[in-house]
């Protein structure tokens, strides 16, 4: 797909995805956060940021509108791909981590959780009027040693995101889950613009 294509479509899928689950919405108050109906999901944290497509959907979410923030391991970001847009990519173990993410979540009204199915449940039920977006985005998927945990405890999501069509088919087959969206992962083209003042500088140290 075009990279302007995406654009354009990506944002909308997103959107319906957030549609979905922020219909109907009732005023009510979670922790400090004041929040009334749909406006409460125009703040998104993201859990995990696998390529850095969470990153990548929070630079087109912040664009259009919502106010999107992505919270990273430092150790599982080995090309710095968090910081580089801006995210934020903490220097801690796995416990400490989701500790961390939990006590950010109270002040988003949707969390976009990246492929970690197993911590659905618990923010589930610590955060029920929040909105849990799962996407998975390929082996963490298709582990069949797994399939009836992950289909448990990827039922209480309000929505799944899938990267590719076959995970599209894979969550299709479990009547019980939420239905799917394709959601195709994307090239950020402006990290392959032409740069004269490097080439110039190649150019001069070759020849």
């Amino acid at each position: 797909m075009n990279i302007m294509n995406w654009k354009k479509t990506i944002p909308k899928k997103i959107k319906n995805a957030i549609k979905l689950v922020s219909i109907r919405v009732n005023t009510y108050r979670d922790n400090k956060c004041q929040v009334n109906g749909i406006e409460n999901y125009k703040r998104v944290l993201h859990i995990w940021d696998t390529a850095g497509v969470a990153s990548l959907l929070s630079r087109e979410l912040n664009k259009n509108g919502y106010e999107s923030h992505v919270i990273m391991r430092t150790i599982h970001d080995p090309f710095g791909m968090t910081k580089y847009y801006q995210q934020e990519s903490v220097d801690m173990g796995g416990k400490e981590y989701l500790y961390y993410c939990k006590r950010q979540a109270k002040d988003y009204g949707i969390i976009h959780i990246h492929g970690i199915h197993k911590i659905v449940p618990e923010y589930k039920k610590i955060f029920p009027n929040k909105k849990i977006i799962l996407q998975f985005h390929g082996s963490d998927l298709i582990k069949p040693n797994n399939e009836k945990e992950l289909v448990e405890c990827s039922s209480h999501a309000d929505a799944i995101i899938c990267s590719t069509p076959d995970l599209e088919e894979h969550v299709l087959k479990h009547p019980e889950l939420p239905k799917p969206y394709v959601c195709s992962n994307a090239i950020d083209t402006e990290l392959f613009r032409p740069m004269p003042e490097i080439e110039k500088k190649l150019r001069k140290h070759f020849t």
